[in-house]
């Protein structure tokens, strides 16, 4: 039997129950999100944790260099495992729907780590309340009333 194909069998399995966001996302999976949220890199600067959904659907990443980060080791191992299995949202059509309910801040379509915290967006996620593409897309339809500031 080989171990390490067993051993990653089953933190796989936890990352399957942990990426299913259905309502009865396990308890322990918003426990890990909450604390990937506090170790995000500095890289991403100083983000906004409402706007960080989850590293597998998003392109942020926590910090994961021991001393630097207080990721557990249960978990620091799933997110090795789902990156060695590139582990990512990977669909040859998504639906509307599907599109609709994705975070629109980092979004893993758009590689532009800068827009995520300019004037704009901090405009777009503290004023308008903005989370999702969905969301998005409702706000740019709707004409800006006249007494929109900038």
């Amino acid at each position: 039997m080989n171990i390490e194909a067993r051993n990653d069998a089953i933190i796989l399995m936890k990352l399957k129950s942990y990426l299913n966001f259905d309502p009865d996302h396990p308890t322990w999976a918003f426990i890990a999100d909450n604390i990937l949220r506090k170790n995000i890199s500095p890289k991403f600067g100083a983000a906004d944790p409402k706007t960080l959904i989850s590293p597998f659907l998003q392109s942020w990443y926590p910090k994961l260099r021991e001393g630097s980060t207080s990721v557990p080791l249960s978990l620091h191992k799933l997110l090795r495992i789902g990156t060695k299995y590139e582990i990512c949202l990977d669909a040859l059509e998504v639906d509307q729907n599907t599109k609709n309910i994705l975070p629109i801040w980092y979004h893993i379509g758009i590689p532009i780590p800068q827009l995520w915290n300019s004037k704009w967006a901090n405009c777009q996620k503290h004023k308008h309340n903005i989370l999702t593409v969905g969301q998005m897309k409702e706000y740019i339809e709707t004409p800006i009333p006249p007494n929109h500031t900038n």
